[in-house]
């Protein structure tokens, strides 16, 4: 973690925009005395880290595993801090209790989104309402038009649909060149899916007429750009000023698209818990030609 001609603060910076969740270890290294008393305390850069993590991740995601005789920070009085008593050499059997308490509590957080630093929650949520949610409710209450190179297409009206979101497995994916070519790979096309509000942007198959003629079920995807984003501010905090990437960088990329899934499903999950999985649901780039459509007839107006 610590690199070389970097300082100690600058890869601790890094470290607690890096990882999802951070464990600091109290032992009784140092003597403290105060107010007439010597107590057994912590280093105080692992205090210090403590508080850098505590408020990068929040206490759902910043631990203190504690050795029974070392005195803690006022702070944390009537809080609940794991501890363990080193008794004997056995020092797996003195921590597995407090361990197993900790990764209860990771284990509960691991799968929830958060708002953090970085902008994947915000994004998602945004792609979510200004999008996903606007045009999967208008599409399934009517019967639409599609315009292909900008031209009503009125033999294409579809009754049942499928909405694939393709989550991509690098942010380097969404870039235009390597959008472009999967697109050509994939013989996909982009058309706009004509409702009240406003014209929607999908990828189809080249065959989308082909597909209709066998039962009027239209496949669309999507791929959420809107990530871009998220490459742009990590560009930004790790102050990069070369090409290639760093695997800092490669790991903040995968939480972020990590993160955006998360938020992203939650909202589905709330707003279309009975198509979540079925006709809307996710898929990764490599995995577009397998997908199988699943037919859903339109509600009533």
């Amino acid at each position: 973690m610590f690199q070389l001609n970097q300082s100690f603060l600058e890869s601790l910076l890094i470290a607690a925009n890096s990882y999802d969740f951070a464990i600091l270890i109290l032992t009784p290294d140092d003597l403290l005395k105060s107010r007439g008393k010597q107590y057994k305390t912590a280093r105080d850069n692992v205090v210090f880290e403590h508080g850098l993590f505590l408020g990068r991740l929040g206490p759902r995601r910043a631990f203190i595993l504690c050795e029974e005789n070392v005195k803690i920070l006022s702070d944390f009085s009537g809080i609940t801090v794991s501890k363990f008593k080193k008794s004997t050499n056995d020092i797996k059997t003195a921590v597995e209790p407090a361990c197993n308490q900790i990764q209860d509590t990771i284990n509960e957080n691991l799968n929830v989104a958060e708002l953090g630093f970085y902008p994947s929650t915000a994004l998602a949520i945004g792609y979510f309402e200004n999008f996903v949610s606007k045009i999967f409710t208008e599409l399934l209450q009517n019967l639409y038009i599609i315009k292909i190179n900008g031209k009503e297409q009125p033999d294409l009206r579809f009754k049942s649909f499928t909405f694939t979101i393709i989550i991509p497995e690098s942010l380097d994916f969404l870039e235009e060149q390597s959008l472009e070519a999967t697109v050509h790979i994939k013989n996909l096309q982009q058309i706009l899916v004509n409702t009240v509000t406003r014209d929607f942007p999908f990828y189809v198959k080249e065959d989308v007429r082909e597909e209709f003629l066998k039962g009027n079920v239209l496949n669309l995807y999507d791929v959420p750009t809107t990530l871009l984003t998220s490459k742009k501010t990590i560009n930004l905090i790790l102050n990069k000023s070369f090409i290639g990437k760093t695997p800092n960088q490669t790991k903040l990329e995968r939480r972020e698209i990590r993160n955006f899934q998360l938020a992203l499903e939650s909202q589905l999950k709330e707003q279309f818990s009975d198509h979540f999985g079925t006709i809307i649901r996710f898929d990764t780039p490599k995995c577009l030609d397998g997908i199988v459509p699943v037919k859903l007839s339109p509600l009533a107006k």
